[in-house]
């Protein structure tokens, strides 16, 4: 073997063999990063905290009878937005956009048309009712004495 080959064929090895020395999992996601050394240990940027640490001091304290303030200001309790409101008249006819259409159209030349008794066609042509396409069937080899 010549020195060019030998080089080619060690490179070959090499690259097929560094995913496993990185350890690459193709199925994790690519935005975490999806090289990790075997034996490497993820710091969370924690820190050392505790184990019975909970946080406390982002938790949320409600008191008994507490009333949150919607934002909304001081509206009367009988506000029910009316401003926004749709109103519908009744009688009113929303315009659909398809001009004047008369009540007893029904876009018939978009329909497709079905004969009593038609048959498609399957495109396989005319095949006897018996055909089973045993030619394409797997066929199993049993071996007899």
């Amino acid at each position: 073997m010549s020195k060019q080959t030998v080089l080619t064929l060690l490179s070959a090895v090499a690259i097929t063999l560094s995913s496993a020395a990185f350890s690459f999992d193709p199925r994790s996601d690519a935005n975490e990063g999806s090289i990790c050394v075997l034996g490497e240990k993820l710091d969370s940027g924690l820190g050392e905290l505790s184990p019975v640490y909970a946080a406390a001091e982002y938790q949320v304290q409600r008191v008994a009878g507490e009333k949150l303030d919607s934002g909304l200001g001081g509206l009367v309790s009988g506000y029910a937005a009316g401003e926004y409101q749709r109103y519908r008249v009744a009688g009113e006819s929303l315009d659909s956009g398809l001009g004047e259409l008369s009540p007893s159209y029904t876009a018939a030349e978009y329909q497709i048309q079905r004969i009593a008794g038609e048959k498609l066609d399957s495109g396989l042509g005319e095949l006897p009712d018996s055909y089973t396409a045993a030619e394409f069937q797997n066929k199993e080899i049993v071996a007899t004495r």
